[in-house]
């Protein structure tokens, strides 16, 4: 009969033997020795402990006792220290999987919402070579004066498409590394050498200052364009000046189909409308004054009400030109 022990390992609780025990706090100590001399190390080895749980968990489950074989299938995967410096082979068997490239947003170095530093460690590249490419791109429509909204709105999409790399094992998959003790220990050798490269971070800030004043200004323009557009019916009655603007637009569009919509339609067709350039105009000062977004998110709950208030302009909107139709 084998004594069994609870323990947590990486936040998850598991039964285990005593032997299986002992492998797995030897392994544990000798990570945490050789990671003793890093600056991260206390958050590496954490990381590699749930790691390990994840492993255990999907190997034996929650319920069933860890067995001496399940800790050296983990510890297999994970490799040891002395895998991770090449002085020894994984167990035969027991080959460490090489994780899946997906695209996730990076935290790591991230401006706004990480997309453009998830793209940058997929591909391989400087996330300030990106945002460049990104810069270069907004400044073309900006001249050329066509959906200039375009590269926003194609990064929000890109923010609420692509989730977010929190977890380690999400980082290697990212960039393609093994999920294994040394590919844990890559994701801060990463961290650190983009925050400690002065020549980057000083690309970086030239980049987002203008981006941002580019971003401030377009949102802005746009904004008291859009502002102009919905009040002109009420201007053109008022103010004479108004009254040919109005005329010439009124040749344009359709008016009658316009002037059908009921004022919530209006309503949340302006608060569609308005809510880009407000993004805009918010990032544009993070962006320009190197500023942080407080802790709860006023950029992600726009979209979330800008995406919500689409669907119900879609709603209003369809459900208003099909009683047209059926006239």
């Amino acid at each position: 009969m084998k004594k069994t022990l609870q323990v947590n390992i990486g936040g998850f609780a598991f039964s285990v033997d005593e032997e299986s025990y002992e492998i797995i706090d030897k392994y544990l100590e000798s990570i945490r020795s050789y990671y003793s001399v890093n600056a991260e190390g206390k958050e590496i080895v954490e990381d590699i402990e749930e790691r390990m749980g994840e492993l255990l968990a999907e190997r034996c489950g929650l319920e069933n006792v860890v067995t001496a074989a399940d800790a050296r299938y983990a510890i297999g995967i994970l490799g040891s220290p002395a895998a991770i410096e090449g002085g020894e082979e994984a167990p035969a068997g027991a080959k460490a999987p090489r994780a899946p490239k997906r695209l996730y947003r990076n935290p790591e170095g991230k401006i706004i919402g990480g997309v453009c530093s998830g793209l940058a460690a997929y591909l391989h590249w400087d996330v300030s070579l990106i945002r460049l490419v990104i810069l270069l791109a907004e400044i073309g429509l900006l001249i050329w004066g066509e959906v200039i909204f375009l590269l926003p709105l194609l990064y929000i999409v890109c923010w609420i498409a692509m989730p977010l790399a929190d977890t380690v094992q999400k980082q290697c998959e990212m960039r393609g590394e093994q999920i294994s003790a040394a590919g844990i220990g890559q994701q801060y050798a990463y961290a650190h050498s983009e925050e400690s490269a002065p020549a980057g971070r000083t690309a970086g800030r030239v980049l987002g200052v203008i981006l941002g004043i580019i971003l401030f200004t377009s949102g802005l323009s746009a904004l008291a364009g859009g502002a102009f557009f919905f009040s002109l019916p009420s201007l053109a009655g008022l103010i004479p000046e108004f009254s040919e603007a109005w005329a010439e637009l009124t040749q344009e569009i359709d008016v009658a189909a316009l002037s059908s919509l009921s004022i919530s339609t209006w309503i949340v067709a302006a608060i569609v409308y308005a809510i880009p350039c407000i993004i805009a105009i918010y990032y544009g000062i993070l962006l320009t004054f190197n500023l942080k977004s407080p802790k709860w998110r006023p950029g992600l709950i726009l979209v979330i009400i800008w995406a919500v208030a689409l669907v119900a302009l879609a709603v209003l909107a369809g459900s208003t030109f099909i009683k047209l139709l059926a006239l």
